[in-house]
């Protein structure tokens, strides 16, 4: 067994194998491996259980050391003894914290008590699975990173969902990183590695995360971009690589001459030019904020800025 991370264990019926190793795979990449997931029917070679074990000792035994048990009910286990039998150890173990997630299971009704009487998140919908996730991490002393989850859910939700409406077991590859529908592959990657280094102690974290992204919509070309914006980072850094972004449309230091910053929400404009390199750019670019790349017909006057309009930063997202 794993003595180091923590572990989660999953009651499930076996003909739902291919689910929890879905699941199991999602929260794994999501929590960056801070804790293990052992299920019964794992095909790893490393997992599940293996040849020679008694089969009852080792459920008993991997559900005495863990954290948690994951409760998987779904129309094939949910008359299931053995789901009922091991989510009652949970139940009756205050050491233990019990978590229910449904697939494929349309009413409470359809669950017998007393399993019925527990708080249960659905996995077959991105909001339940956002619940459970936010949930199941914060038990093991995880920080949801709504980054990597984003990056994640939509592949796993999508391949959650053909389970259910497929009698047949269906053949899960390995999943990837999203590569299309707009996802910045590369600033994903960079995150992970800066959650990484950050997890290991290397990196000193302020705050939960050491970088969120921002939306610059870019009115030269009409696209969105994702910018992320770090730790560190002062204002004029991040100016410069909105600029990046645009740089097929305007010349280099023509900031307020060609071109200027708008806060989508209040109007705003960034109006700083001589203080930027002291700036924070985590104090004006707030986690989720829209900014629209405006093009200038003629250089800002100083005239045209409006001071009634000024903000505190937290207004700012």
């Amino acid at each position: 067994m794993d003595t180091v991370r923590p572990t989660l264990f999953v009651s499930h019926a076996n003909e739902d194998q291919l689910l929890v190793e879905s699941l199991g795979n999602f929260l794994t990449r999501l929590s960056l491996k801070q804790f293990q997931i052992w299920f019964s029917s794992d095909k790893r070679a490393d997992g599940g259980l293996q040849p020679g074990d008694l089969w009852f000792q080792q459920v008993q035994a991997r559900m005495a050391s863990c954290e948690a048990i994951l409760v998987v009910v779904t129309n094939r286990s949910v008359n299931r003894p053995w789901i009922y039998f091991e989510s009652g150890y949970g139940s009756a173990s205050s050491q233990k914290k019990l978590i229910v997630v449904t697939h494929g299971i349309s009413s409470v009704s359809e669950i017998s008590p007393p399993l019925s009487y527990w708080q249960m998140y659905r996995v077959d919908t991105l909001d339940g699975l956002t619940q459970f996730s936010t949930k199941l991490l914060d038990i093991y002393g995880v920080a949801f990173d709504p980054i990597l989850f984003e990056a994640y859910s939509a592949k796993y939700f999508d391949q959650l969902t053909s389970l259910a409406a497929s009698p047949e077991p269906l053949s899960l590859g390995r999943p990837k990183v999203a590569d299309q529908g707009g996802v910045d592959v590369q600033s994903i990657l960079s995150h992970i590695d800066r959650r990484i280094f950050e997890l290991s102690g290397l990196f000193p974290a302020r705050d939960e995360y050491m970088s969120y992204h921002v939306t610059i919509v870019d009115s030269f070309s009409k696209e969105r971009h994702r910018f992320e914006v770090f730790k560190g980072m002062n204002l004029q850094e991040a100016m410069d690589g909105i600029w990046s972004k645009i740089s097929d449309f305007v010349p280099p230091y023509t900031y307020l001459l060609t071109w200027v910053l708008r806060h989508e929400r209040t109007g705003i404009r960034l109006i700083v030019r001589e203080m930027a390199f002291a700036i924070d750019a985590t104090d004006v670019f707030k986690p989720s904020a829209v900014w629209v790349v405006d093009q200038l017909d003629k250089p800002f006057e100083v005239s045209a800025a409006r001071p009634e309009a000024s903000i505190s930063g937290d207004s700012l997202s």
